[in-house]
């Protein structure tokens, strides 16, 4: 999951996070509209056989094309994994590449009529027009047939992926059972340690911690909070509020999705942030520097608190540079801070919803739909995943855990990181199954001796996840651009862009408040209150499914 973390800015913060359309509508406009092609498609899905297809009796051959345009896909079989199941399976994928534009390889794809087999691609709008032009086949048929799929994403899941028409024609990927994220903060030890090790645990401590920072070590950022300010808005969660509610733009009071500008706790959180830059405590350049700015100042140990919704991997590459040149040099992940009367238990730095990061589809120039399913139910389950992850038995493990997980034999352990990582394991999981592979490589971690044990996944599983809220009851709350409502969150989404650095700037705490409220009356113009409306409706939507 892990080796996916660019996916999810998921999610995390990924996730980070991608809102995007696919719940059943409450009217049945939706079921009205069906043409008759969608309906032949995902009929023709029930010609599914009694008789279980068993990979490796028949050559199976599948195109695949993942819809981003940073995507470039490896040839199936130049890792152990794949190579095995080639070899072994007698499957062969080709990969299509997007050419670096998906969008336009997409428009391609459906004004030529011609599909790859499976492809991957966002939850929402695209995925409804190819089932609306019956293009896609529905995957019911065949759950309980090739179980594994159903078993680990759980009927709760797939009920929250189902289209207006009540069927599920999309498979998930890094769907999860557990919590997941990478978000969090981070200490300089060795600055910390020089200053005493001074309690460090509300904002109140942070706040005199910054300023003996700035006041001792002038040349170093007291409190970094990542490119485009996301850290800063991770640390509202330390105010008792998941910080999902700034990516949907409306705040959960009670059964209603509220103005966000006249949220107190929203205001309370930015007077903070803006105090902290105001005094210089934060990175001047916070809401104007890149990714790779962020990591120089990380990676030369000119940062003494980090925040940031992918702090591992950050962190992570950090110390690696820092202790090359001083052995004394760390950096340390911290438990979630919080503000005075807030339970330290109940912040949240990372949020994940069970439904993962995106999904296949089987369209309907496959020839046999069955087949293809089979293959990504068998590679979703512990043996595909284990497979992908840490190649076929014998290479690297010889016998496996009571729940799966590979126990990891000499070779493992003598092989270098570098090496390893020359073999692509796992970059042929777009099937991802979360509930699987997390715990299984905490296994293979805690079995390692003290001075081997990796540092990532020692720090998710003792802090990271412990702070991760399951957000399902919020995905899929995002209109159609086209709509009324999709028009008036894209000029909400503008304004506060806009306002955002402007209360950043802000002078005094007073220009917060007064900046706050100018937001909110530009918010009422263009039609808030409509979308606040649809995202209340969608949201209970999505709490009734959850209850089925």
């Amino acid at each position: 999951m892990l080796k996916r973390k660019k996916f999810i800015v998921f999610t995390v913060f990924v996730l980070c996070m991608t809102l995007i359309i696919s719940g059943c509508s409450k009217n049945n406009t939706a079921k009205e509209q069906q043409s008759t092609a969608s309906q032949t498609a995902s009929e023709s899905s029930t010609a599914a056989t009694s008789e279980v297809f068993q990979l490796g009796s028949e050559p199976l051959d599948l195109t695949f094309y993942g819809n981003y345009d940073w995507m470039t896909v490896d040839p199936w079989g130049i890792d152990p994994g794949t190579q095995w199941i080639k070899e072994n399976m007698k499957v062969n994928i080709t990969p299509i590449q997007s050419g670096g534009a998906a969008e336009q390889k997409f428009s391609t794809m459906v004004a030529s009529d011609n599909y790859p087999n499976i492809m991957l691609l966002e939850r929402g709008s695209n995925i409804e027009k190819l089932r609306q032009a019956g293009k896609l086949f529905a995957l019911d048929d065949y759950l309980d047939k090739y179980p594994n799929l159903k078993k680990y994403a759980g009927e709760a899941t797939l009920n929250m992926l189902r289209s207006p028409d009540g069927k599920l024609y999309q498979f998930p990927n890094w769907y999860t059972n557990k919590p997941t994220g990478n978000a969090g903060y981070a200490i300089n030890t060795k600055i910390y340690k020089s200053l005493g090790s001074p309690k460090l645990e509300t904002f109140d401590d942070l706040y005199d911690y910054l300023k003996l920072v700035k006041e001792k070590y002038p040349k170093v950022v007291p409190l970094e909070v990542d490119d485009k300010a996301r850290g800063l808005e991770m640390m509202m969660s330390g105010f008792g509020v998941l910080p999902n509610n700034i990516y949907i733009r409306a705040f959960q009071d009670g059964n209603q999705m509220t103005d966000m500008f006249k949220n107190p706790v929203y205001k309370q959180f930015l007077t903070f942030g803006s105090k902290l830059f105001r005094e210089k405590l934060i990175t001047q350049d916070a809401l104007t520097q890149t990714s790779d700015q962020v990591k120089e100042k990380l990676n030369s140990g000119r940062v003494a608190v980090f925040a940031g919704t992918d702090m591992v991997e950050y962190i992570r590459d950090a110390r690696i540079k820092i202790r090359s040149v001083d052995p004394e040099a760390d950096y340390q992940a911290i438990w979630p801070l919080h503000a005075e009367g807030v339970n330290r238990d109940q912040v949240f730095t990372s949020a994940y919803n069970t439904l993962g990061w995106n999904v296949n589809v089987i369209t309907t120039s496959t020839k046999d739909p069955e087949k293809a399913f089979a293959l990504m139910d068998w590679l979703t389950g512990p043996d595909g995943q284990r497979t992908l992850w840490w190649g076929p038995q014998g290479t690297y493990y010889d016998d496996t855990t009571a729940d799966g997980a590979p126990i990891m034999n000499d070779k493992w352990n003598s092989t270098s990181e570098e090496e390893k990582n020359k073999q692509k394991l796992g970059t042929w999981d777009y099937w991802g199954n979360t509930g699987y592979v997390d715990p299984a490589k905490g296994a293979i971690n805690n079995s390692m001796p003290e001075e081997k044990k990796d540092w990532m996944t020692t720090v998710l599983n003792d802090v990271v996840w412990k702070t991760s809220a399951d957000i399902t009851q919020f995905v899929n709350l995002t209109p159609d651009p086209t709509s009324e409502e999709g028009q008036v969150i894209q000029a909400v989404n503008d304004l506060y862009e806009q306002y955002f650095g402007k209360i950043i700037y802000a002078k005094s705490d007073a220009e917060v408040g007064n900046l706050l409220d100018d937001a909110s009356q530009a918010a009422s113009k263009v039609g808030y209150d409509k979308y606040l409306k649809f995202v209340t409706d969608k949201w209970q939507e999505n709490v009734t499914k959850m209850k089925q």
